[in-house]
């Protein structure tokens, strides 16, 4: 009987170490899990402060499309008014053409002299 005792004696010792095993596995993996978590609300921190950022970027590039949308339409009133400009230069290139020849090239040489001497 007593061989059976130190049997299960031994049994419930190494049943005894085996769960100190699994126990220090557990608070190993314990302290593993802690160590994830705050390396996770690190990063969700980190990604909040990106989002962050981003929101700010997303905001000036709004202002930067507001800011060329009204340029383009600056440049648009723009090109047109050159256009008409360009258009009205031809127009008065014609009527000097006219004017040049119902004066005659003479008068208009002596017009040109008389501004230059005055």
């Amino acid at each position: 009987m007593e061989q059976k005792l130190d049997l299960i004696l031994e049994k419930m010792t190494s049943i005894d170490n085996e769960l100190k095993n699994v126990h220090d596995r557990l608070d190993d993996i314990g302290t593993q899990l802690k160590q994830i978590d705050d390396r996770l609300n690190r990063v969700e921190k980190r990604l909040d402060q990106v989002e962050t950022r981003l929101d700010q970027v997303e905001a000036r590039l709004s202002h930067v499309e507001e800011r060329l949308d009204r340029v383009e339409q600056e440049q648009k009133l723009m090109k047109q008014a050159v256009m008409e400009t360009n258009e009205e230069v031809k127009n008065l290139q014609e009527s000097f053409k006219s004017v040049y020849e119902i004066i005659g090239e003479h008068d208009v040489s002596i017009r040109t002299l008389r501004k230059k001497i005055m």
